[in-house]
């Protein structure tokens, strides 16, 4: 059995948005692509395997889609890249279909992982909308999120697929939060965190340093405690790694500039 790590939302969010960074991800995508990740890895789908697989393929990919209409829904589709990448693009489609119509039906078809597009759940919830996901390539596989009843879907090609059911949710209790989207699954993850397995975590977490600025003297100038002469000048940085003997001795030959009334 492989040993697993437990980690927080914070450190989750923070490495799978560095790794997208350092992965060449557009600058604009990344949040709305980390929370979809995010979303589901807390629903319950393996979203650190998924985007470890696909991080060699992300510098070619742009999350651009081709929308067009098939039998009188929105077909769209993904070029071939990954599901959760072109996600935020079928949400915000989604959502905008089904404002005036209380729901709406959007297949999306070449893409990888597509069974990843059943977490818009999480974000769709908080629009007012239910999404069921019919993911297959061929095969009439069935996900079922919110309240809507699936049903099996064949999409016709050999490229891997979805059809997405857009459904007005269940609005009586007030507008929703992030605490009971979808289950309340952000909540589940921030009191009890996500238990993934430790290599993985680990070489995702590598990858994200790459988004990082590497530590040097003219880095520590920008960020944490700095040290200062009586001229106002930066002698040093108080970091966690600094030792406090050593931080007393600086602090014996330099002070904090503070104004002074003459």
């Amino acid at each position: 059995m492989n040993a697993t790590i437990d980690v927080s939302l914070r450190e989750l969010k923070f490495t799978v948005g560095r790794a997208l960074h350092a992965a060449g991800v557009a600058a604009g995508a990344v949040n709305p692509v980390r929370d979809l990740l995010v979303d589901a890895q807390a629903l319950g789908h393996d979203a650190l395997a998924e985007l470890h697989r696909s991080l060699p393929q992300l510098p070619a990919h742009h999350g651009a889609i081709r929308v067009s209409r098939l039998n009188g829904h929105l077909s769209i589709d993904g070029l071939g890249q990954p599901a959760f990448l072109i996600a935020p693009a079928v949400l915000d489609l989604g959502v905008a279909e089904a404002a005036g119509h209380g729901g709406a039906v959007v297949e999306v078809s070449n893409c990888t992982g597509p069974g990843m597009l059943a977490a818009l759940a999480g974000r769709a919830h908080l629009h007012g909308l239910d999404v069921s996901v019919l993911a297959g390539s061929g095969r009439g596989v069935t996900t079922t999120v919110g309240q809507q009843p699936g049903r099996a879907w064949t999409n016709g090609t050999t490229a891997p697929g979805a059809l997405l059911l857009f459904s007005a949710g269940d609005r009586a209790a007030g507008p929703p939060t992030p605490r009971d989207a979808a289950g309340g699954h952000i909540a589940r993850l921030l009191a009890d965190g996500s238990r993934v397995d430790a290599d993985l975590w680990w070489a995702v977490y590598d990858i994200s340093n790459g988004a990082l600025t590497p530590d040097s003297i003219l880095s520590r100038q920008h960020a944490g405690s700095s040290v200062l002469d009586e001229f106002g000048q930066i002698v040093g940085e108080i970091g966690e790694d600094d030792d406090y003997p050593q931080i007393q001795a600086m602090s014996r030959t330099a002070r904090l500039a503070e104004p002074t009334n003459n």
